[in-house]
């Protein structure tokens, strides 16, 4: 009786600590705990209610919901998985359907999974790379650990806490100073016209531009990303892409 209530009075008290910084997965915390304490109290409210009101509150609730979904994509989306789950074969083929068809895509599957191979293939389990955009499903395709706690590019374009150490351009190099990660990728295509692109971004920034310049070269590698290749690795190790 009593979790949905403190549940939602500590996802407040989260989110009103953390403030106003822009970046809305603060607020994702409080919806599970408002589902349940939204269904805690129908549960607890409509046997009290007369009949045609709980009619007129379920049906007001069936038009709410289908006002905010869309009931078509979602039926689509739907065949289009089971159908991959039933013939699994072409995972290509299957990524290729989200993201990356529009110039307003952030986020773009097929070049998040072909960039996580791409890492994949050419560094040791033990070494870092950096991800630098909206694609940090990279990391997890290639099995290999961030660079920096930055797993996306944001919070940096942003200069969130910029003022505190660790946080912001410098607290990015910080890392990369300290971790030299094996490739830095930087995306090509994901914030403009909001903020810059993560790789506009990386490369306008004097101290980010120079540490890249000065020890890392560019290598061809996936489409949507500038990839670049840290200058020592001559004989690096190499693991075989699964």
């Amino acid at each position: 009786m009593w979790l949905p209530i403190v549940w939602v009075a500590a996802a407040c008290v989260s989110i009103a600590i953390n403030g106003s910084r822009g970046l809305p997965q603060y607020f994702l915390q409080a919806a599970p705990a408002l589902a349940l304490a939204a269904g805690v109290a129908g549960a607890l409210t409509l046997p009290r209610l007369p009949r045609v009101w709980r009619v007129i509150v379920v049906a007001l609730l069936a038009v709410a919901v289908w006002r905010v979904n869309d009931f078509t994509k979602f039926a689509a989306n739907l065949s289009y998985d089971a159908r991959y789950m039933a013939r699994p074969a072409d995972r290509r083929a299957y990524l290729a359907r989200y993201g990356g068809q529009r110039d307003v895509d952030k986020f773009a599957a097929l070049a998040t999974w072909d960039l996580g191979q791409y890492l994949r293939a050419r560094t040791a389990p033990s070494e870092t790379v950096l991800v630098f955009g909206f694609s940090p499903g990279a990391y997890v395709y290639a099995d290999r650990r961030s660079a920096t706690r930055f797993f996306w590019s944001r919070p940096v374009i942003l200069n969130f806490n910029g003022p505190a150490r660790g946080y912001g351009v410098d607290g990015l190099l910080e890392d990369l100073e300290a971790r030299r990660p094996a490739y830095i990728a930087l995306q090509l295509h994901d914030w403009a016209p909001d903020v810059q692109d993560s790789a506009a971004f990386f490369l306008s920034q004097p101290s980010l531009s120079a540490f890249l310049q000065s020890a890392y070269h560019r290598v061809p590698a996936v489409e949507g990303f500038d990839v670049w290749e840290r200058n020592d690795r001559g004989a690096a190790p190499r693991s075989a892409a699964r």
